[in-house]
């Protein structure tokens, strides 16, 4: 018999108590079991598949109510886009029976401004599961972060359209198309109810602020007249898509909108010295035409040492607007050759060494005004509005911090062009943070 000495020593020897989360193991059992359950159950009760495809058939078509929100619509390019809604799917996963679906938001960046939602389908059947994921922005037209309540909202259309398309990826095609069409045809209608059809449909965008003419721009048609049988199915399907949330009304009619033409006429440099020629029919520039040859087209120097030889071999004075800059120096002009001055030309027609003097003083003089000009200039290596910004994000210590210099530099980012690298400086600023709260937490 041990005594309590020795059980004292021999508990010494065991290794350290392990600690488990009761709760967590227990939440994972539960699941597990429910699972299992589920999965035993299907398998006892399969469906049957030509139930399945009337049943999905009935209840989208249960009313024109009914399919009218079966289907959602987006204008996209002139070109307007439609496919099953989120109300299609959830019928599609009531009618396909053992099954699960459900999604969840799993990040929200309010640095690149975006939510991402995750949807899951899973058939308990065949075990087979799938996945989608959706991002959406979280910003207005003027690139500002949306308050909490939108930030909210937006998540959960996020969370529709994952769950949408992940029910219609798992669920397959062949049962749900016919269903799909028949629900196309009862929104419709036929041709005897078309002009009623129309006017009820654009009546009911008034409640989003559009107008008639928004919605007929929108369907790119020129009046109500043209809209024909698809066009009320496309409608109908913008009207449920408002309606579920699963796009706003900015998305669907501002990417119908034409972009704005300047009406700014483009015209050419007054003080350019080539005037270029343009093909009316290509508008190609073919030539350039030069009003002369003129010391502007020279160089300074070159054209002051040509003036020099000129007057030194004899030539006639050159008119005023073709005199050499070093003429505004101050110093006197010559006034050509004459019986008492001294020949200042060489016989081989260089000029003398008084003439390069001359010459340099020229040279000097307009270096001398180039070097002013460079002063009076801006300086080149002043800080750019990005450096700028950032050095204020590498000083940064909190992502809220990020937030709020994004939108205390949001005119000067815009106005400088530089969305693109402020958004890199912002992300890579908050992974660092997070690399940091990280490694802080570790210790």
């Amino acid at each position: 018999m041990n005594t309590h000495a020795e059980i004292l020593d021999e508990a010494d020897d065991l290794p350290a108590t392990m600690v488990i989360d009761v709760s967590q193991s227990l939440a994972v059992g539960l699941t597990r079991a429910e699972v299992d359950m589920q999965i035993a159950t299907a398998r006892t009760y399969p469906r049957s598949i030509k139930q399945v495809a009337s049943r999905i058939r009935g209840m989208a078509t249960l009313d024109e109510e009914s399919a009218e929100e079966c289907i959602y619509a987006l204008p996209r390019g002139g070109k307007p886009i439609k496919g099953p809604s989120i109300r299609f799917a959830e019928i599609l996963q009531q009618s396909y029976g053992n099954c699960r679906a459900a999604a969840r938001v799993v990040h929200v960046d309010k640095v690149e401004m975006y939510v991402e939602a995750e949807g899951i389908f899973h058939d308990l059947e065949t075990n087979a599961a799938t996945s989608a994921r959706v991002r959406r922005r979280i910003s207005d037209k003027r690139g500002r972060l949306f308050n909490d309540d939108m930030i909210i909202m937006t998540g959960n259309a996020a969370c529709a359209i994952a769950k949408r398309n992940a029910i219609l990826g798992g669920v397959p095609k062949p049962l749900w198309r016919k269903a799909y069409d028949a629900v196309q045809s009862t929104i419709a209608g036929d041709i005897t109810t078309l002009s009623e059809a129309r006017r009820l449909v654009i009546s009911k965008f008034a409640i989003y602020g559009k107008s008639g003419e928004d919605v007929i721009a929108a369907m790119g048609v020129s009046g109500e007249e043209d809209l024909t049988v698809d066009h009320v199915t496309i409608l109908r399907g913008m009207l449920s898509t408002l309606k579920n949330g699963e796009a706003t009304v900015e998305e669907m009619f501002g990417s119908a909108r034409e972009p704005r033409r300047s009406n700014h006429k483009i015209v050419s440099n007054p003080l350019a010295d080539d005037t270029p020629t343009v093909d009316p029919d290509t508008g190609e520039i073919t030539e350039a035409q030069q009003d002369g040859p003129g010391l502007d087209d020279r160089a300074p120097a070159e054209a002051s040492a040509k003036a020099s030889r000129e007057r030194g071999a004899g030539a006639a004075p050159a008119p005023d607007e073709e005199r050499p800059p070093h003429s505004n120096t101050g110093e006197k002009m010559d006034e050509g050759p004459s019986p008492d001055a001294p020949q200042h030309a060489s016989d081989d027609g260089l000029p003398t060494q008084e003439e390069s003097h001359v010459d340099d003083r020229a040279t000097s003089t307009l270096e001398g005004d180039g070097a002013a000009g460079a002063a009076s200039s801006p300086q080149d290596d002043e800080p750019s509005v990005i450096d700028e910004f950032a050095a204020e994000v590498a000083e940064a210590r909190s992502v809220e911090q990020l937030q709020q210099l994004r939108q205390d530099w949001k005119d000067r980012i815009y106005a400088a062009g530089a969305q693109d690298q402020a958004r890199k400086l912002c992300a890579r600023r908050s992974k660092e943070l997070a690399e940091a709260a990280g490694a802080e937490a570790g210790r």
